[in-house]
């Protein structure tokens, strides 16, 4: 009897089986079981894949140590490093990408931009990330900077520098580069500092110069050219432009008509034009002076 019921529902299984893999809606698309059409992955990888990390937090605030700070969740896949969650990061915020960088909340180490984010955390770590600004890089001070900020007095003063080996041996021997020999070096940065401004430079040598090199200088078409000049200069002054001409005829017209003159028909006189203070005056001014010249 046993054997008959389960053979009876084997055969009912079979035929619900059939009839939904032949059932059909009324436009006639087939019709299928949503638990027939889910494939589910093998164990190993749905382990694999519960390990991943698909959601980060980043964290930045505006100055370091500010209480107030900005979060930031980003979604993420297995292939995306830490040099596009960073680019994206300050995009959003408007910062620079150049002078920020990633690091762990936990760990407080810097996340290299090739290193993928599944990588970036520990097992235990929660998937945290800070956005900081960089440490400025610190920079060793060139000798000259050195030599600059170096105190004027005392044990390192600018005036105890160390000299070289050479130059040291030389000056003890008292050869000829022995005590001129630092001299000679500073002398010879200045003239390449005054190679810029040459006729400075010109100028500045010729103090030092003998006099008798400037004889060496001299050409005779110098003096024919000065000569000319001088010729020139002096033919415009009295030649071309006669002398007190000008102020003659400025002074002729002035004192026609400004000087006192008397009028002989009538034996009265025209006062000066710098003493007319009435009426009368102008009009004798104006009728007698003016006319007459």
């Amino acid at each position: 009897m046993d054997g008959e019921i389960d053979m009876d529902n084997m055969e009912e299984q079979l035929k619900e089986k059939a009839q939904k893999r032949s059932s059909r809606n009324e436009f006639g698309v087939r019709m299928f079981d949503e638990m027939e059409l889910m494939v589910q992955k093998p164990q190993k990888e749905q382990r694999r894949e519960a390990g991943y990390i698909d959601t980060v937090l980043v964290t930045w605030s505006k100055a370091q140590g500010a209480e107030q700070t900005y979060n930031l969740t980003y979604r993420v896949d297995r292939n995306m490093t830490s040099k596009k969650l960073r680019e994206d990061a300050c995009l959003y915020w408007g910062i620079s990408e150049v002078e920020y960088i990633l690091k762990t909340v936990m760990t407080n180490s810097k996340v290299q931009d090739d290193v993928p984010i599944q990588n970036c955390f520990r097992s235990n770590e929660d998937a945290h990330l800070m956005l900081v600004h960089k440490t400025p890089t610190k920079e060793r001070p060139s000798e000259e900077e050195l030599k600059a900020i170096r105190p004027k007095t005392g044990a390192k003063s600018r005036r105890k520098e160390p000299r070289n080996a050479a130059a040291g041996d030389l000056e003890k021997q008292g050869g000829p580069g022995g005590a001129g020999a630092t001299g000679a070096a500073s002398g010879a940065d200045f003239s390449k500092q005054l190679d810029v401004v040459p006729g400075f430079k010109e100028f500045m040598l010729q103090g030092d110069q003998d006099v008798r090199k400037h004889q060496d200088r001299l050409k005779l078409h110098s003096i024919c050219v000065f000569f000319i000049i001088v010729v020139a200069t002096l033919f415009a002054i009295f030649h071309i432009r006669a002398p007190n001409t000008e102020y003659i005829c400025h002074r002729g017209v002035l004192s026609a008509l400004t000087d006192p003159r008397v009028i002989v028909m009538t034996g009265s006189s025209t006062p000066d034009f710098e003493d007319i203070r009435s009426l009368d005056d102008v009009w004798s001014w104006l009728q007698n002076t003016v006319p007459s010249e």
